[in-house]
């Protein structure tokens, strides 16, 4: 799949998930990752609605799902960590849900082994400070050009 391809692929999942909040930020992440996964999108895309129809269906429970976790972190509100993982990637959604109880994303990034780096303190502290400063949900725009 090319790189237009996968942005087109990208911008179709995220825009039937229209009623979550999709910070910036974590939709240049998400663009990155994906240019980073040539050959394996399908399992990505795969993966990704997955993770969306746990959070549309179980909401503030995501975390009952598969390796999904909240963060402890005493954070409110609570601070979610949504696993992408296959044999050729390891993703990390970071997301919390607003007073409404829209589902808003707020990190995206590749999850790395070992205990020293899987602490998410810094990452939980971006999703902190783009949760305080979202906005209504907004549809997806970009170009599908390459960047």
């Amino acid at each position: 799949m090319n790189t237009k391809q996968a942005l087109e692929e990208l911008a179709k999942h995220l825009q039937k998930h229209h009623k979550f909040y999709f910070d910036p930020d974590f939709q240049e992440e998400l663009v990155q990752l994906l240019a980073d996964l040539t050959g394996h999108e399908h399992k990505f895309f795969a993966l990704l609605e997955k993770q969306f129809a746990f959070v549309a269906s179980l909401n503030r429970q995501v975390n009952l799902a598969d390796s999904n976790e909240i963060l402890k972190h005493g954070d409110n509100p609570p601070i979610y960590s949504l696993h992408l993982q296959q044999n050729n990637f390891n993703i990390r959604f970071l997301m919390c849900f607003s007073e409404e109880g829209i589902p808003c994303f707020l990190c995206a990034f590749y999850e790395r082994s070992g205990k020293r780096k899987t602490d998410y303190t810094k990452r939980a502290e971006t999703a902190k400070e783009r949760f305080l400063r979202r906005k209504e949900p907004q549809s997806w725009n970009f170009k599908t050009e390459k960047r």
